[in-house]
Order: structure tokens, then sequence, then C-alpha cells
């Protein structure tokens, strides 16, 4: 797939929402893949709705929370990006390493979409070990605030979410 192809889930709100950021990100990151995955804090599982590749991980899979006490704290206790900078890093967090260097990966992003002061999603950009600068990040980052509002809302009118989202 060519860095621009995408797949989605829930229809033309996130396809156009993810694509559109995907767009941005691989343009002026060497970010390699981005997902979007929303999060339901009563079983502990995050559900990707978005993917700009699908042949890798696929719109709709779920996964139980298989990551290091310090991802989650951050990210999804504290609504704090979270970022491994390098493969050694990411062996630490993330159990599905092995895909993920397999993939090309090993440096990631995860950068938690907050409502109400919980967080219901998580945009995560991949990229080779050692790519994403400092610079690269805060782009990566401010791209994702300036659809962070638009992206929580489709998530929570779209996405069952805990809590009567």
């Amino acid at each position: 797939m060519s860095k621009h192809s995408h797949r989605t889930g829930d229809g033309p709100g996130i396809d156009r929402l993810g694509t559109e950021l995907w767009c941005k990100i691989a343009a002026t990151t060497p970010a390699i893949l981005l997902t979007i995955l929303s999060w339901d804090p009563q079983q502990g599982t995050l559900t990707r709705i978005y993917s700009s590749d699908p042949a890798f991980n696929p719109v709709g899979g779920t996964k139980k929370l298989e990551v290091s006490q310090s991802w989650t704290d951050t990210c999804i206790d504290q609504g704090r990006r979270f970022v491994a900078p390098t493969l050694t890093e990411l062996q630490s967090a993330f159990t599905d390493w092995k895909a993920i260097q397999q993939y090309g990966g090993g440096a990631i992003v995860n950068l938690p979409l907050v409502a109400e002061n919980s967080t219901v999603a998580v945009v995560n950009i991949l990229g080779p070990s050692g790519s994403l600068t400092e610079d690269d990040i805060e782009r990566a980052d401010h791209l994702v605030s300036n659809v962070a509002d638009e992206l929580v809302r489709y998530i929570i009118n779209s996405t069952p979410i805990a809590g009567g989202h």
C-alpha cells in the first residue's frame, strides 16, 4: 500500500478525519502508519476505528490492554502523550513490538483524545526507530490537536463508550 492508502471502519466521519490527518502527518513527518483506537475502560480494550494500512492493522481489531504500566498511566490515566522514540523503548512498552518491528516500525507516538477528563481514544503514529524527532512529534501533536474536538465528537457519538457517551 502507498503511504496515503487508507481504510476505515465507521463511515464517512472517521474516514474523512483519519484520512485528512494521515495525509498531513505523512507529508510532514517520517511516519509510516497512523491508527486511531477507541478506548473502552469497562472492558480494558482498544478497538481500531481507523488505519492508514488495514492489511497490517485492520479496522475493527480489538486488543486487550497489554502494554507497560507506564504507558497506561501516561496515556490512558493521565491523558498525556506517550513517546517511545527507539525500538528499545518500544520493546519495553508494547508486547506486540515484534509485529511493529516487522512492519518497519521502531518509534511510536501515542496521542490520547480526552473528553470530560477521560481518555476516549488514542491516535498512534508509527515511524522507523529513531526517525521521529522532537519537531516531528510536536508537528504531529499540533495536527492531531487541530482535529481533536471533531474526532472526540465523532467517537462519542459513534462508538459505544462506558459512562453513557
